[in-house]
């Protein structure tokens, strides 16, 4: 995992005169979740989790400095689930076949299983960002540290009424970003593959 403020901190001041350090620092956690978010590039393939009978909830193992911003797909055993609306979620026993995530990043299937699945159960394709707040990032998304780098410091340079603030200078960062953007949204595509990846907590 890729410490973006011991990456970037230094680099992003030189570029905004006079900023706290804890401002840019915001800046910086901000620039990666809407890198994240806006191109889906980090992804992660979990473990298999075990399907608990009676137990609706499945645990997802993510990076705990990580939520969820979309699953593209999700199978128990050789059985790909549909995502479904909550809405259409049943109280009743059964087989599950679809799942839906809660705002609280918890994957939750359409029914209550009626039997346990626990070897080469449940395995989940998701794209995810930082939390908000943490500066953090997959080590394989390295390219793309000048990118996030643009973005914060065209936070920082927008900012209304500060002594380092550049609307002009702030424009050209959001366009380098843009750049970078796509060459994110490419990464992440290359990456929606259904194949098993183990995460670990200090790096995928």
């Amino acid at each position: 995992m890729i410490d973006l403020n011991h990456e970037l901190l230094g680099d992003v001041l030189l570029a905004a005169p006079g900023c706290p350090d804890m401002t840019a620092e915001k800046a910086i956690a901000r620039a990666a979740r809407q890198f994240c978010t806006d191109t889906h590039a980090w992804r992660v393939t979990t473990e298999s989790q075990p399907v608990i009978k009676g137990l609706r909830e499945v645990e997802l193992s993510v990076p705990a400095e990580c939520g969820v911003v979309r699953p593209y797909w999700v199978k128990l055993g050789d059985k790909q689930l549909l995502g479904i609306s909550p809405t259409k979620a049943t109280v009743e026993d059964g087989e599950p076949s679809g799942y839906y995530i809660t705002p609280a990043g918890v994957l939750e299937l359409d029914c209550v299983p009626k039997e346990s699945v626990v070897q080469d159960a449940l395995v989940a394709h998701m794209a995810v960002a930082p939390k908000r707040g943490e500066a953090v990032l997959a080590d394989e998304l390295e390219p793309f540290l000048e990118t996030i780098q643009s973005l914060a410091e065209g936070y920082l340079l927008m900012m209304p009424s500060a002594e380092w603030s550049n609307r002009r200078a702030a424009s050209d960062m959001f366009s380098m970003y843009q750049n970078g953007v796509t060459a994110g949204r490419r990464f992440g595509q290359q990456r929606n593959q259904a194949i098993n990846r183990k995460v670990a907590y200090g790096g995928i």
